[in-house]
């Protein structure tokens, strides 16, 4: 047993110094020095919303823009970058339309901005065109020192949720000032939507809202699903010329009232390396190992605070009678081992690190502490390791870890990823509606 946790901590350190390596190599890469800073602004706009009568999980938003004297301001700065910082901070809580399909419709329907913002039919047939819910009005106004910015947040029926007004230096400042007013009425109804890819000649590294990561690997993080439903599937890639593929693990969670998840969670029998008994099962080398229901309540979600927050709970459903897990040590020891799988209190606490791109992620219950990570390579391609260490009494493995690759899309998420005390490669699929 000692050999095998001093195995284990010496993979995790292994995983722990490449990815201070990637994450150093992260840091240094595609970073501009100077950036308009929109953070408040995208923060103002989320609590209003929050506060709004909004519905449903629907936060797409298209952006419309007025420059009266454009050819002016483009001297003064740049607007391409202003608009990309903007778009880049929003999409940290929000999804954007892309803005060719934006301008397309615009074009298309011979609108303006003013005709837009002036009639509520007009707004609601260009809501409509654009798939949005919600419509971010940005009004710029050359000033004989800054950009003179109002931000107007509608709903799609033209009810007024944020009105933000903002004074932006040129390029050659640094400092950016705001003075921020809000107003509040109702939202929108609910729309369902998936995130579309914003293009604008560039390849943005933040994390970005719509995309799934209330889980690492093994434990659930303190993030809520996107969307209202997902079902994840992990496959064991055993041989690949002969098609043999055995089930992992297959999840279903459904969000409820906005802070509320539900998942249900049924894992496989599986080898694992260095335990006692390496198949968790007497009689059986496949089939059905364990079936979990967990209740994750989110406290905070990280808008008023650093990190996100949740708590919940952790009920076994299902488990072969002839699963060998608590079954290494004397009787007393393995039915309290048991009795305490059967139902647990969980807690997680994730965090992002923007500059670098970092997701970080702590998590423990009654038998398990785990901590994992996620590293951006671009906003829709992640690296991910995570660890698991077993506390309760004479546990068959000390611990376990997985470090892998995840690639979102507008299904969902695809992942490749390594096991270490199963030394199996898995595929992961995640698909959210």
């Amino acid at each position: 047993m000692k050999k095998n946790s001093h195995l284990f901590w010496n993979d995790l350190k292994v995983s722990f110094r490449i990815g201070l390596i990637v994450t150093g190599i992260f840091m240094f890469s595609g970073i501009e020095l100077l950036a308009y800073d929109f953070s408040d602004i995208r923060k103002t706009m989320h609590n209003d919303l929050a506060s709004s009568n909004t519905t449903g999980l629907n936060r797409r938003i298209a952006i419309v823009y007025n420059i009266p004297d454009r050819e002016s301001v483009k001297q003064r700065t740049n607007l391409v970058k202003l608009k990309k910082d903007l778009s880049l901070e929003l999409l940290k809580s929000f999804e954007i339309v892309d803005p060719i399909i934006v301008q397309q419709v615009i074009t298309t329907n011979r609108l303006t901005y003013h005709q837009i913002d002036g009639n509520s039919s007009i707004l609601k047939q260009f809501a409509d065109r654009a798939d949005s819910s919600q419509i971010l009005f940005v009004d710029l106004r050359l000033k004989a020192d800054y950009l003179q910015t109002n931000m107007k947040l509608v709903n799609n029926r033209h009810e007024q949720i944020s009105d933000i007004q903002v004074q932006l230096p040129f390029e050659r400042d640094q400092v950016t000032s705001y003075q921020t007013a809000r107003v509040v009425t109702q939202s929108s109804a609910p729309q369902n939507s998936v995130f579309e890819s914003f293009s604008m000649d560039f390849s943005p590294r933040s994390f970005v809202a719509g995309q799934n990561d209330s889980w690492i690997y093994f434990t659930p993080t303190a993030e809520i699903i996107p969307q209202l439903q997902s079902i994840g599937v992990l496959v064991w890639l055993k041989h690949l010329a002969e098609v043999d593929l055995q089930l992992v693990r297959l999840r279903y969670d459904v969000r409820l009232f906005e802070v509320l998840q539900m998942g249900v969670q049924s894992n496989a029998i599986v080898e694992k390396t260095g335990a006692d008994t390496k198949v968790p099962n007497t009689k059986k080398e496949q089939g059905h190992h364990s079936t979990y229901l967990t209740l994750k309540y989110q406290v905070s979600d990280g808008s008023s605070i650093p990190i996100s927050l949740a708590i919940g709970v952790k009920r076994r459903l299902a488990w072969d009678e002839n699963n060998t897990d608590f079954s290494n040590s004397s009787g007393s020891v393995n039915n309290k081992n048991d009795r305490y799988n059967q139902l647990t209190l969980l807690a997680a606490a994730t965090g992002k690190f923007e500059a670098l791109g970092l997701l970080y992620n702590l998590y423990v219950d009654s038998q398990t502490i785990g901590a994992g990570a996620k590293f951006l390579l671009t906003s829709e391609v992640k690296l991910f390791a995570d660890s698991l260490v077993y506390h309760h009494q004479d546990p068959q493995i000390g611990g376990d870890s997985a470090v892998g690759i995840e690639l979102f899309n507008p299904a969902g998420v695809v992942s490749l990823s390594y096991q270490f005390s199963t030394e199996q490669t898995q595929l992961g699929l995640v698909f959210d509606f």
